[in-house]
């Protein structure tokens, strides 16, 4: 094998690809895939605990907070009423009278994404679920904390990574390696050396981590500007080290919202995130129709050969 990627077209051999929804070849078809992975019925609780209009205020408020819910639906033939534990708590009389309509824009389709979800989930706390032919479930912002949803925010970071794999080479040129530092670029080559003797055909752009790509794309003005930052600082700020900090909290077991006390925080830049990850994706695959090449673009020049001859 000479180290080079496939194209992304087949060759011209006659064979016929089976179709998809997305070319899963492409950066922003990996997007779209981890749009679809995770949806509203897969994390939404549809054990709802129904509320007899007729039943005590004050011990229906104890019933809720004994089992953790904050809301919960009416017990009536259309469902369509709902109350909170503040609301019983300021009710001396019964259930009906604490009881208020569920609003439209307190309901979401249990097929909606998880990424509308979580946008939704900034702004309130809870959301009853609409599922077949009515309010089947609630979902809140502790069912964020689900291990298939730090799999999806995951799928995102990996997608990142690749995208920024490309537009480093793309924005720096083949001497992208002279912009880490001395300390990195001494680590990235020794991880390249200790694969190669393993017989893996990586090149030592697939030996950056999550903070080397971040750090080597916040070299370029252009992109920064294309990726939707002002500034260095604000990249660094807004961007790297929250998406650094919520990998590092997601891949070690602790969940999306664990990154910070306010469970909007890390909300809110799950929406930055996606947004850079889409952003990035177009970047890298019109980057990559430019070249005619894949995205598994090989670090190569004088550096590389200096690094072969060392291991012989």
């Amino acid at each position: 094998m000479d180290g080079s990627a496939p194209r992304y077209s087949s060759e011209a051999s006659g064979a016929t690809q089976p179709q998809r929804a997305c070319d899963l070849r492409s950066h922003d078809g990996i997007c779209r895939l981890t749009d679809s992975i995770v949806r509203v019925s897969d994390i939404a609780a549809f054990d709802l605990v129904y509320l007899e209009p007729a039943s005590p205020a004050a011990l229906e408020c104890f019933r809720l907070r004994a089992i953790g819910l904050t809301a919960a639906p009416i017990k009536d033939p259309t469902c369509l009423r709902y109350t909170t534990v503040s609301d019983l708590e300021r009710t001396a009389g019964t259930v009906e009278q604490a009881a208020r309509p569920i609003p439209v824009d307190m309901i979401i389709s249990s097929s909606a994404s998880l990424s509308l979800l979580i946008e939704r989930l900034e702004h309130a706390e809870f959301y009853f679920v609409y599922h077949d032919t009515g309010i089947s479930a609630i979902v809140t912002r502790s069912d964020l904390q689900q291990p298939i949803v730090g799999m999806a925010v995951l799928g995102y970071i990996v997608g990142l990574e690749q995208a920024l794999g490309v537009l480093i080479v793309d924005r720096l040129g083949p001497q992208w390696p002279d912009k880490l530092g001395a300390g990195a670029r001494q680590t990235v080559e020794s991880i390249y050396l200790e694969r190669k003797r393993h017989g893996l055909e990586l090149g030592l752009l697939d030996c950056l981590s999550l903070s080397h790509r971040l750090n080597l794309a916040g070299r370029d003005p252009g992109l920064l500007s294309d990726l939707g930052f002002k500034t260095k600082n604000a990249y660094e700020a807004t961007f790297v080290t929250p998406t650094i900090k919520m990998r590092n909290m997601i891949a070690h077991g602790s969940g999306l919202l664990a990154s910070a006390a306010d469970p909007v925080i890390p909300i809110r830049h799950y929406s930055i995130l996606r947004s850079v990850v889409r952003r990035a994706a177009e970047l890298a695959d019109a980057a990559v129709s430019r070249s005619g090449r894949r995205s598994n673009l090989q670090y190569t020049g004088s550096v590389i050969t200096g690094l072969d001859r060392a291991d012989e």
